[in-house]
Protein backbone atom coordinates (compact mmCIF):
# COMPACT_ATOMS: atom_id res chain seq x y z
CA UNK A 1 0.00 0.00 0.00
CA UNK A 2 1.65 3.50 -1.03
CA UNK A 3 0.83 6.79 1.19
CA UNK A 4 0.20 8.36 -2.38
CA UNK A 5 -3.50 9.26 -1.82
CA UNK A 6 -5.94 7.11 -4.79
CA UNK A 7 -6.84 9.74 -7.65
CA UNK A 8 -9.67 7.64 -8.28
CA UNK A 9 -13.10 9.52 -7.19
CA UNK A 10 -15.30 7.27 -4.69
CA UNK A 11 -18.71 5.90 -6.26
CA UNK A 12 -21.48 7.62 -6.23
CA UNK A 13 -24.04 5.82 -3.54
CA UNK A 14 -26.94 4.17 -4.55
CA UNK A 15 -30.39 5.85 -5.86
CA UNK A 16 -32.09 5.00 -2.49
CA UNK A 17 -29.64 5.93 -0.05
CA UNK A 18 -30.00 9.77 -1.70
CA UNK A 19 -32.81 10.82 0.78
CA UNK A 20 -30.97 9.41 3.43
CA UNK A 21 -28.10 11.43 2.79
CA UNK A 22 -29.97 14.48 2.10
CA UNK A 23 -31.72 14.47 5.45
CA UNK A 24 -28.66 13.53 6.95
CA UNK A 25 -26.45 16.70 5.33
CA UNK A 26 -30.49 18.94 6.59
CA UNK A 27 -30.06 17.50 10.00
CA UNK A 28 -25.50 18.21 9.89
CA UNK A 29 -26.83 21.73 8.81
CA UNK A 30 -29.05 22.56 11.40
CA UNK A 31 -26.76 21.03 13.88
CA UNK A 32 -24.06 23.35 13.22
CA UNK A 33 -26.33 26.45 12.81
CA UNK A 34 -27.59 25.35 16.20
CA UNK A 35 -23.89 25.05 17.64
CA UNK A 36 -22.99 28.66 15.80
CA UNK A 37 -26.13 30.29 17.98
CA UNK A 38 -24.90 28.62 21.08
CA UNK A 39 -21.56 29.84 21.02
CA UNK A 40 -22.71 33.52 19.73
CA UNK A 41 -24.83 33.32 23.04
CA UNK A 42 -21.85 31.98 25.01
CA UNK A 43 -19.38 34.60 23.63
CA UNK A 44 -22.30 37.15 24.20
CA UNK A 45 -23.13 35.84 27.93
CA UNK A 46 -19.46 36.27 28.87
CA UNK A 47 -19.07 40.05 27.61
CA UNK A 48 -21.80 40.65 29.60
CA UNK A 49 -20.50 39.15 32.91
CA UNK A 50 -17.11 41.28 31.96
CA UNK A 51 -19.09 44.34 31.68
CA UNK A 52 -20.85 43.63 34.61
CA UNK A 53 -18.13 42.97 36.87
CA UNK A 54 -16.48 45.94 35.26
CA UNK A 55 -19.23 48.13 36.20
CA UNK A 56 -19.34 46.30 40.00
CA UNK A 57 -15.78 47.16 40.45
CA UNK A 58 -15.93 50.83 39.56
CA UNK A 59 -18.88 50.61 42.11
CA UNK A 60 -17.37 49.37 44.49
CA UNK A 61 -14.25 51.40 44.11
CA UNK A 62 -11.76 48.28 44.17
CA UNK A 63 -11.68 45.08 42.16
CA UNK A 64 -13.96 42.55 43.37
CA UNK A 65 -11.83 39.71 45.75
CA UNK A 66 -12.80 37.15 48.64
CA UNK A 67 -12.98 39.05 51.72
CA UNK A 68 -9.59 37.98 53.49
CA UNK A 69 -10.62 36.51 56.39
CA UNK A 70 -12.49 34.23 54.81
CA UNK A 71 -10.36 33.30 52.30
CA UNK A 72 -7.94 32.45 55.27
CA UNK A 73 -10.84 30.24 57.31
CA UNK A 74 -10.84 28.15 54.16
CA UNK A 75 -6.67 27.86 53.29
CA UNK A 76 -6.56 26.98 57.05
CA UNK A 77 -9.11 24.19 56.73
CA UNK A 78 -8.16 22.87 53.75
CA UNK A 79 -4.60 22.59 55.57
CA UNK A 80 -5.92 21.15 58.22
CA UNK A 81 -7.35 18.10 56.27
CA UNK A 82 -4.19 17.66 54.36
CA UNK A 83 -2.08 17.26 57.42
CA UNK A 84 -4.46 14.99 58.62
CA UNK A 85 -4.21 12.94 55.45
CA UNK A 86 -0.40 12.94 55.76
CA UNK A 87 -0.77 11.60 59.49
CA UNK A 88 -2.65 8.53 58.35
CA UNK A 89 -0.61 7.94 55.99
CA UNK A 90 2.39 8.30 57.61
CA UNK A 91 0.96 6.17 60.24
CA UNK A 92 0.28 3.23 57.16
CA UNK A 93 3.43 3.41 55.87
CA UNK A 94 4.86 2.64 59.40
CA UNK A 95 2.72 -0.12 59.96
CA UNK A 96 3.36 -1.44 56.89
CA UNK A 97 7.07 -0.87 57.59
CA UNK A 98 6.60 -3.07 60.49
CA UNK A 99 5.03 -6.02 58.54
CA UNK A 100 7.82 -6.05 55.81
CA UNK A 101 10.62 -5.69 59.13
CA UNK A 102 8.10 -8.87 60.98
CA UNK A 103 8.21 -10.75 57.47
CA UNK A 104 11.76 -10.84 56.50
CA UNK A 105 13.35 -11.26 60.21
CA UNK A 106 10.55 -14.56 59.56
CA UNK A 107 13.10 -15.85 56.37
Amino acid sequence: MSAVADPTPPAPPPPQELPKLARLERRVGEAVAALTLWRNRARAAEQEAARLRAVLDELAGTEFAPEPAAELKKLRAENAALKSRLTQAHRRVGLLLDWLGALEAKR
